[in-house]
């Protein structure tokens, strides 16, 4: 549930696994949580933002969504990939992809954010430390209308999904910059 006033709720899909110390397990199979319908999310680069995701990811060497657009040409995705996070802007004419310099191993908690600035500078933290940042020229990032998924990614625009064996505590959206 979203415990802000947006009303932002996720249904979780084929079961994944609630465990009482605050996580929810997905199993990389077919598990994850989706928002169905349009996210009160803007992130398009203009505007300030924070994205944090608190997790881990059980096995390596897949890529797979931890908080991913669905939207076939346009959007933002937050995946793992081989033990380094990537975030993806997509205007459908211009992509630009981060990838952490931090490499995680298999089963280590980890802290991701992402932070918006007004004037098209993001700023990547992991587990607290300054990663990178740089300034995007892409202006249509996601205007939060389309299917925001957690543990699933559909971004190759074949219609595969990726599914990621994850465990996800938190995944937090603020419109200011912390």
């Amino acid at each position: 549930y979203d415990l802000s006033v947006e009303n932002n709720d996720f249904n979780l899909i084929n079961s994944p696994l609630y465990n009482s110390s605050g996580w929810i397990s997905f199993d990389g199979t077919n598990q994850y949580a989706n928002r169905g319908s349009s996210l009160t999310l803007n992130l398009i680069p203009s505007n300030n933002r924070t994205i944090e995701v608190w997790g881990r990811v059980n096995t390596l060497g897949s890529m797979g969504g931890l908080f991913a657009d669905q939207y076939q040409s346009t959007g933002a995705l937050m995946v793992m990939d081989t033990g380094r996070f990537l975030w993806r802007w997509d205007d459908s004419s211009t992509i630009i992809t981060y990838q952490s310099q931090k490499q995680l191993s298999a089963q280590e908690w980890f802290q991701f954010v992402v932070i918006l600035r007004d004037s098209y500078y993001v700023t990547y933290y992991v587990n607290g430390k300054l990663d990178t940042s740089e300034f995007i020229t892409t202006d249509t990032a996601s205007s939060g209308n389309s299917n925001w998924s957690i543990g699933r990614q559909n971004r190759d625009f074949s219609g595969d999904f990726y599914y990621l064996n994850c465990d996800i505590s938190i995944a937090k959206q603020y419109n200011r910059i912390l």
